[in-house]
């Protein structure tokens, strides 16, 4: 494990009960988390975020022997039954500066004890599923078929939903459903997998969170009528019918043409991504930035100028003071200060030469400054996005 970060360094970290269970505050670790560190995104928002739970060594924590094996019990046990078997979706908070600086839930966890590292995570746990199939019918026509929802209700009362389609070729129905059945027995609950035996790993616990933005890709889109609409009515109807764990805040308006159609089955995040990815009419880039309690922004990318690089020995700074890298936001713009730009042609999305807009940024304790990506859809990638776009759409006119 790395070495003792000062607590003053991080933002205060709390842990609540699941987003099924309830609200309830089930303790607050700042003091016992190390390397901490988080990642907010423009399209996405709340990303993701590590930390480590690391052990005592009695050989250097303290000078008496029976002591520190007391101690190292007490923390094998917090760390084995407090997280390990019982954080698992727990919900993460991060406040800095009086304001939440990130938001997500525990996804996975990795405990090493005297060598032995094993694995828990939400990742491959389906307590929902059903197959959409090819079959004979009775003039021995090859049709496409879909079987009814199998569901674990115990492991969805505890995690969400958490959805799984099968395509599968030529069965019966009775094949299909034992299928889809077979999936939800296996997987409704997470199980714990072993990673490595190494007697040279330090021993401990590695906690992985996402954001709530995450739980939008363990379902799947059924706001597919065919009927016409915007981008921004569809992303406003995917949010409110199709998400569990979002909901619409402020949704911007897009006119341009969207078709609540599938051409098979599709995860809500990624119809979400391929909507923002084909910006406006105007060639405009968008965000959609998932907030506190889920609340998620779809907007226009701001091309306003919120923070200033003064070099290496100013870093980062906000155009309007009182900068906190911790809660430094993505989607927006920042101008190297150092330099004289110049002005960008008319309809350009930045302003000047020395602006870069920024799509993610990434904080870890022990670092004075974030570390940010500059990425964005120009007008010529948009024109190219919307092309294609429009393209699947005439297709799917053609199909109907």
């Amino acid at each position: 494990m790395a070495r003792v970060q000062a607590v003053e360094e991080l933002p205060r970290l709390f842990c609540y009960e699941p987003l099924m269970v309830g609200t309830g505050l089930l303790e607050e670790f700042t003091a016992v988390a190390q390397m901490y560190k988080q990642s907010v995104r423009a399209i996405g928002g709340y990303w993701d975020a590590s930390w480590e739970f690391p052990f005592m060594h009695p050989e250097l924590d303290s000078p008496v022997a029976a002591l520190a094996r007391r101690a190292r019990r007490q923390v094998t046990n917090y760390l084995l039954n407090g997280w390990y078997e019982n954080r698992l979706g727990a919900v993460i908070k991060g406040e800095a500066g009086g304001s939440l600086a990130w938001e997500g839930l525990v996804w996975s966890m990795e405990l090493t004890i005297d060598g032995w590292t094993e694995r828990i995570s939400l990742e491959d746990v389906v307590n929902r599923c059903k197959a959409v199939y090819t079959t004979h019918n009775a003039s021995d026509e090859l049709v496409i078929a879909e079987t009814g929802w199998f569901e674990n209700a115990t492991s969805m009362n505890r995690y969400g939903y958490m959805e799984e389609i099968l395509v599968l070729d030529q069965k019966t129905q009775e094949e299909a459903e034992a299928e889809a059945q077979r999936v939800v027995n296996e997987n409704a609950e997470p199980m714990t997998e072993p990673i490595t035996v190494d007697s040279t790993r330090d021993d401990g616990l590695l906690v992985q969170a996402v954001g709530r933005v995450f739980t939008a890709q363990r379902r799947y889109v059924t706001v597919a009528d065919g009927s016409d609409t915007t981008v921004s009515a569809y992303i406003n109807d995917l949010l409110t019918s199709d998400t569990q764990f979002l909901s619409p805040a402020y949704i911007a308006t897009n006119s341009l043409p969207a078709k609540k159609i599938l051409d098979s089955p599709m995860r809500v995040w990624d119809k979400l991504l391929d909507l923002v990815l084909i910006g406006d009419a105007s060639f405009n880039p968008y965000v959609l930035r998932v907030g506190p309690d889920g609340r998620t922004r779809y907007e226009p990318g701001d091309n306003t100028v919120r923070y200033g690089w003064h070099g290496r020995a100013g870093g980062i700074q906000a155009t309007g003071g009182g900068f906190n890298p911790w809660l430094m936001q993505p989607g927006t713009v920042i101008r190297n200060m150092k330099r004289e730009g110049r002005p960008l042609p008319s309809g350009s999305f930045l302003q000047m030469s020395t602006d870069a807009f920024v799509s993610e940024v990434g904080m870890a304790q022990g670092e004075k400054r974030p570390h940010i990506k500059q990425d964005y859809a120009n007008a010529d990638d948009l024109r190219n996005e919307q092309a294609v776009y429009m393209r699947w759409l005439e297709q799917m006119e053609e199909r109907a």
